[in-house]
């Protein structure tokens, strides 16, 4: 979640990028829920996967030939 807060009243839609990676695996369906609570569109302006070798997670048939 946000480090400060935010009147999303203002706004027309939430917007927020939002990264899949180990650390949050479990609880990623649960952020996605959080987002939705502003009664708002949900943008998720930035997507993906952290890059950092420590925090990836194994992909569905990388690497495979």
């Amino acid at each position: 979640m946000p480090l400060e807060t935010v009147d999303w009243s203002l706004f027309d839609v939430v917007c927020t990028d939002l990264y899949r990676e180990a650390r949050i695996k479990d609880t990623f369906p649960d952020l996605l829920r959080r987002w939705s609570t502003f009664g708002k569109p949900l943008v998720i302006t930035e997507f993906g996967s952290a890059p950092i070798t420590a925090l990836r997670m194994p992909v569905a048939g990388a690497g495979r030939s």
